[in-house]
């Protein structure tokens, strides 16, 4: 487990060190830098980032916000008592951009939700525990996906797709239970969500170029991986990404 900590301390190093080397590279995306920017509201829901540091509180129809520093808002929690929601992206004329963590925790009287087209970032535990919630609609605005954010809902429950992929890119779900796998890059993941926690059996993951951020426990509980090749330009990795993987030897970068 040494060996493997000394191998993601290198690669994060090298990461950190690539991100001001552009010399050759396409440029990312204006959203995928957003989230950059922003990534540790998903990432365990806490930055230093002055954007994420907020003031006063509001509600609307509902929905309990709060105004971050760049102007945007986030939704905070939800005190009315519809059980289909369409959550909105825009609020007296301002654009939500994320719904915090665990803003609709443990609600159990929701049975859908629909977000409008504008929502960037769904942060971790967002809906966990919602166990009526059968229906979602995540529009293609969704770029980053925290941990558990549909963890316990029969939604999350009944998505059987090998890969599924919601939003803009983002691998929300891995229900293979292949050895070696390889995500496809036909696919065009942006963003891993924890899609692999727990996945005991795989051995090695390639991980495609198109990928550029790798969020909280991605990988993590990947007890028999001993080797994972990702694209030379990622841009960012969760610190928790390998938790648990006792196994990691060789991290191909």
């Amino acid at each position: 487990m040494k060996k493997a900590a000394l191998l993601i301390a290198g690669l994060l190093v090298t990461i950190l060190c690539s991100c001001g080397d552009t010399t050759g590279k396409e440029p990312l995306s204006k959203d995928l830098t957003t989230v950059a920017d922003t990534i540790a509201t998903v990432d365990h829901g806490t930055s230093d980032n002055q954007n994420i540091k907020k003031q006063p509180k509001g509600v609307f129809n509902g929905y309990k916000y709060e105004t971050l520093r760049d102007g945007t808002l986030v939704i905070i929690g939800y005190e009315g008592s519809e059980k289909n929601l369409v959550i909105p992206s825009c609020i007296n004329n301002t654009a939500v951009k994320k719904i915090e963590k665990s803003a609709f925790y443990g609600n159990t009287m929701i049975t859908s939700v629909t977000f409008e087209k504008g929502i960037a970032v769904i942060g971790d535990e967002a809906f966990f525990g919602c166990t009526s919630l059968c229906d979602i609609i995540i529009p293609d605005s969704v770029n980053a996906v925290g941990y558990f954010a549909f963890a316990e809902t029969p939604w999350f429950n009944a998505q059987d797709d090998e890969y599924v992929i919601v939003g803009d890119g983002v691998l929300l779900k891995y229900n293979g239970k292949a050895v070696s796998i390889v995500i496809p890059s036909i696919k065009d993941v942006h963003y891993i969500s924890d899609s692999f926690r727990n996945c005991k059996n795989i051995i090695c993951i390639t991980v495609p170029d198109t990928v550029k951020i790798i969020g909280a426990y991605a990988f993590a509980g990947c007890s028999s991986m001993t080797t994972i090749n990702l694209p030379a330009d990622i841009m960012y990795m969760s610190g928790t990404c390998f938790d648990g993987c006792i196994n990691l030897e060789t991290i191909n970068n």
